[in-house]
């Protein structure tokens, strides 16, 4: 009777997994998400902006990566003057983090944690990527590798005058940096300023963040510092972990002040160019919440609107698993993968999309905005 039972569940249980296309996985375990057959160099996850289920993603990707491809690098979506700080946090060097790493503290405590159950030599390596702004940060990473060079003749002024200085500073200490991860943050410090001179500030509320935040000086600088994890890589592999509008593997023309358009280059076009294999990774949110640089947002039901082919939508999908909490669809199955509101065919932009059903807000540790 029991063997009867068993069996007849067992059926029940293939048959559910069979109503799903080829190419779709539905569960609530993100470290059952299957990692790609096809060995890529990087591995950029396009999260969808405070929503805490793509943290839960990021976690159990990191355990699959690790596993499968021997993944020991990972970069973020933050100023690169505050790496050492974030990598002491994770190593366990350090229990705190800087107040202007806190729209990243979930993310880096995965990794803190992943980095507490292996040994020491399987650990994360952590890697800031992007340009450091506002000012008060440009001046502390000048700050820094002037201390770090030794530099005692060079002066770095107050923030203002560090924004019209500030090329000149660097090559004062140009000639000091005999290595190349220095000159690397000077080069980051270049489009930093670069970046502030066209008119960009980014701060962690929406209402200190001004100007067009995918500034060609800063996808420049993005892209140039992932490809240098790339190769500083001892596995040959890397994880990105940034805004979705960076992973897609198309460029584009989005509008900015006063209805001028301008064209968008992607972090995953940049590397696709300079010849490095990407797969790009969609994180997308069908309903639910999310909490994002102050800002707290309700989301539509989306579901009806992502079509898996002519005839079968993303809803119907999750009529199908009503009880799974996401859907991975990689897109060389699916196609036809697509967004009906602006009319894109999602397997063209991205080789994998992570749909959450019902999405939470992130945890927020960042203080409330000063009115």
């Amino acid at each position: 009777m029991i063997r009867a039972w068993f069996l007849l569940c067992l059926t029940l249980i293939t048959c559910r997994a069979q109503e799903l296309p080829d190419g779709i996985t539905a569960g609530n375990d993100y470290t059952s998400i299957p990692i790609p057959a096809a060995r890529y160099q990087i591995y950029l996850i396009g999260e969808f902006h405070g929503a805490q289920e793509t943290k839960s993603f990021l976690a159990g990707y990191l355990v699959g990566l690790h596993r499968q491809v021997g993944l020991r690098d990972v970069a973020l979506e933050e100023d690169q003057v505050y790496q050492t700080a974030a990598r002491d946090y994770v190593d366990g060097k350090t229990t705190e983090l800087p107040s202007a790493l806190c729209l990243r503290a979930d993310v880096l405590n995965t990794v803190r944690r992943f980095n507490d159950s292996v040994p020491a030599n399987q650990r994360i390596l952590v890697h800031l990527i992007d340009i450091d702004s506002p000012l008060r940060a440009i001046r502390q990473h000048l700050a820094d590798v002037k201390d770090s060079l030794g530099a005692g003749t060079v002066v770095i002024p107050d923030e203002q005058s560090v924004r019209e200085m500030g090329y000149e500073l660097i090559d004062q200490m140009r000639p000091l940096a005999r290595d190349s991860a220095t000159n690397a943050e000077l080069d980051t410090i270049r489009s930093s300023i670069e970046a502030n001179r066209e008119g960009v500030e980014i701060g962690i509320s929406l209402s200190d963040t001004k100007g067009n935040v995918l500034v060609e000086a800063r996808e420049k600088a993005i892209a140039r510092n992932m490809l240098t994890v790339l190769k500083n890589s001892a596995r040959g592999v890397a994880l990105g972990f940034y805004g979705g509008i960076h992973v897609r593997k198309r460029p584009l023309s989005l509008p900015f002040e006063n209805g001028q358009m301008f064209d968008y280059k992607s972090l995953a076009v940049r590397l696709m160019e300079a010849g490095v294999s990407v797969a790009s990774i969609s994180c997308e949110a069908l309903s639910g919440s999310t909490s994002w640089r102050g800002m707290n947002r309700p989301l539509p039901p989306q579901a009806g609107n992502y079509r898996v082919s002519q005839h079968l939508t993303m809803e119907e999908v999750i009529a199908k698993v009503p009880t799974a909490e996401f859907f991975w669809l990689e897109s060389a199955k699916q196609p036809a993968l697509s967004f009906s509101v602006t009319n894109q065919n999602l397997a063209e932009i991205f080789d994998f999309v992570l749909f959450i059903k019902d999405a939470t807000p992130m945890q927020n540790t960042c203080a409330p905005a000063e009115p």
